[in-house]
Order: structure tokens, then sequence, then C-alpha cells
């Protein structure tokens, strides 16, 4: 499975080099996916609070996020062929300049916020756009090199193993993350920026005890049949942008959502984190049990439970009896959906692919398609109700079925890649 570039040094992944410590790898992973979920799951709580954004400025903070986010995944790979032609910056090299840099970009809005007089600190927004569009991208280019760390010299069943607990690692993180905001949301909203920020610049720490490049897949290695691997890659690949579309349509109008269901204000992380909870559930029993390895069991239950969910949270507010036990029930199903569709896209990719930055970039950037349209599709409905175009009550309709939509057209494209290949064996 490794390259030519791979064998000669000049790509990322180096033959004879040994896996990355897997501790060392996971602990990393969850450090910067803790600081990273503040900003990815958080920051619309972030925004709602300290600056009174609506549905429509957070949706279009999260087209930003998204836009920015796919430019970086997809300039990972060749960013680091080009910088290592030149015999400089290796890949741990470049992750350490990263986790600096993103410390850095989340002291920004901090600094910013509390460098304003109190009373005109909505002025400060500013610092929340430049920060986003600049930390997006930037992450875009660190989980793809840490992922590569990861696949790095394991194959087949330590290759399954640690993408597994890799999986549980940055979700489990993410709960935490949310969490750890309540006691600051209400009061002082950006205070979990500066956190995340202080959690970044510590995990460079951890780079320490990792090889300056990752290892190569070895030659002749035993794999299952690489057609039936590469076509479900091709499948997953489809339906992780539309998991991520159902995904960042939903989160920058729940803290609405919440508000419309009269949750506390400062329980609103923590009801958001009830999906979270539900994929970090799925990601283990995924890693323990195996039985969906080369079927095609995730891409039919994964997309169904994830509609289902959004559904129930996005329309929870009209039911007329339980909304609230609507909303919870529906952020269950979402994570549960959504954690099926994203174990099995990254497990295909990092074992039917060769070059594992690459692989992990065009994994992320699928990731970025999803941030894009999610918000894309919000904007128009929610935009038509706040110009008084159509009633308010409407626009989260509006938004379901062009979600709906949406994916509808992707999971059509999925069923044609699936069956182009011929009948399963």
């Amino acid at each position: 499975m490794a390259t030519s570039s791979d064998q000669h040094g000049s790509g990322p992944g180096v033959q004879g080099t040994p896996p990355a410590p897997l501790w060392a790898v996971l602990a990393f992973v969850w450090m910067n996916s803790f600081s990273s979920g503040t900003t990815f799951n958080g920051i619309f709580f972030i925004t709602d609070k300290a600056y009174g954004f609506g549905e429509g400025a957070n949706l279009l903070l999260g087209l930003l996020m998204g836009v920015t986010y796919i430019v970086g995944a997809l300039s990972a790979g060749p960013t680091l062929r080009a910088v290592a032609r030149g015999g400089g910056l290796s890949p741990r090299a470049a992750l350490a300049g990263i986790v600096v840099a993103a410390a850095a970009l989340g002291m920004l809005p901090v600094a910013a916020w509390y460098l304003t007089p109190e009373a005109s600190r909505a002025g400060a927004a500013w610092s929340i756009w430049v920060f986003v569009g600049l930390y997006s991208g930037l992450t875009g280019v660190l989980w793809p090199i840490t992922e590569s760390f990861l696949a790095g010299a394991r194959t087949e069943t330590q290759l399954r193993t640690a993408t597994g607990r890799f999986n549980v690692a940055w979700s489990s993180a993410l709960v935490v993350a949310l969490w750890s905001m309540a006691p600051f949301i209400e009061r002082s909203p950006l205070v979990s920026l500066g956190i995340g920020a202080a959690v970044h610049a510590a995990s460079g720490l951890l780079l320490l005890a990792l090889p300056s490049r990752p290892g190569a897949h070895p030659h002749g290695h035993a794999t299952s049949p690489p057609e039936s691997y590469k076509r479900l890659l091709a499948v997953h690949r489809v339906l992780l942008p539309v998991a991520y579309t159902v995904m960042y349509a939903l989160s920058p109008v729940l803290p609405s959502i919440l508000t419309q269901l009269k949750v506390d204000p400062s329980w609103k992380p923590q009801a958001a984190s009830v999906w979270l909870a539900a994929r970090v559930a799925t990601f283990y029993t995924l890693n323990r049990w195996h039985g969906w390895h080369g079927r095609w069991l995730t891409a039919t239950w994964g997309p169904a439970l994830l509609l289902v969910g959004f559904a129930l949270v996005l329309l929870s507010p009209m039911m007329p009896a339980a909304p609230v036990a609507a909303a919870i029930a529906g952020l269950g199903l979402f994570g549960v959906g959504a954690a099926s569709i994203y174990t099995a896209a990254l497990y295909y990719a990092m074992e039917a692919e060769t070059s594992q930055v690459d692989a992990g970039g065009m994994h992320e950037a699928m990731i970025g398609v999803g941030y894009t349209l999610g918000p894309a599709c919000g904007l128009v409905p929610f935009g038509l109700a706040a110009s008084g175009a159509i009633p308010p009550g409407s626009a989260s309709v509006g938004m379901l079925v062009l979600v709906g939509g949406t994916s509808g057209a992707g999971l059509l494209i999925a069923w044609r890649v699936r069956n182009r290949g011929g009948p399963d064996g």
C-alpha cells in the first residue's frame, strides 16, 4: 500500500519507521479535539450569547467555516510534499507549528472581547469572523496529518483498533468540551476559547513522543478484497458530506431551537451534547463489533437514523406534546447515524487508499463540503423569514425541505456508485 514517494521519503510516510506510539497520538487527538470542538460545536452558543447572533449570522459563520476547512484539508498533502522536497519542515514540525498558531488564533477573540469596553463589546464580533476563517483552514490541515501518524505502518487488526480508538478519543473530547462551556456561557462566554487555546498549546508537548514522519504501510500484507473496499469507500465518501450537511445545517440553529424549547441558557451546551454522547457510544460499539466490515450496513442505517433524528429535532418546537423529549430522542438518533457513516468512511479511507495524508485530506475535505452545504441550506429559508417574506415559523420547514432534497440527491449518487460495480459478492 505504500507508494514510491513514501519509500523514498518525499512523501509523508517512510518505510522502516515504526508506528507512532498510539497513546501519544490518541492523547494529542483528544486535546486538539477538545479545543477545536469549542469552535466547531460550541462557537454558535458563544456567538448567540456574546454577540446576539441569530440563525442568519450563525449560518453565515458556519458557511465560512466550511469553505476554509475544505481549502485547508485539500492543501495538507501537497503542502507537506512541497516542503519535504525543499528539505524543510517534517510532518511532526508542521503539527507543532499548527497547534501554536491555533492557540494564538484562539486568543484573538478573547483579547478583542476583554479589551473592548463592556458597553460596546458586540462590536468585537469582527474577531470571531477572522478567527473562524483562519482557524478552520488550519484545522483542515491539522487532522489529515494527525491521521497519517495514526495509520502509518499499521495494517489490518492494528489499523482497525487504532481507528476505533481514534474515533472514541476525538468524539469523547467534544462532549467534555461542551460540558466545560456551561459554567462560562452565561457570564463569560469567551473564556471557553481561551481554555481551548491553552489546551492546543499544551498538546505540542506530546509531539516529542512521535517520530518526525509517520511510517508507511508495509508491502505484502494481506488485505480484504480491494474492489469491495474501494466501492465501499466510494459510497461512504458520498455519504460523509451528506452526514455533515445535515449536521451543520442543525448546529447553527440548535441554540435557537433550544431557546424555543425554553431550555435554560446555561444548560444549552449540555442538551446539545446528547447527540455527541450518542456518537461516542456508537463509535465504541463499532470498534468492539466488527461485523459491519466489508458490508453495507452502515450505508443503510446511518443515513436513515441521521435524517429521522434531524427532522425530530428541527420540528420539535412545533410538536403539541413532549417537544423536549422529541428533541432529545432526535439528537440521540442523529448521533448514532452520524457515527455510523463517519466510522465506515474513515476506516475504508485508511484501508483502501495508498497515501495516508491524501486519504485523510480527502476524508476531511468531504467533511468540509458538509460544513458548507449545511449552513447554505439554512440561509435561504431563515433569510426569507428575517426579511418578512415568509412567516418565521415556516423557516424550519423550508430548511427541512432543502436539507432533505440535498441529502436525497447525495443518497441517489451513493446508490448509483454502489451499483456501478455490479452485484455484491
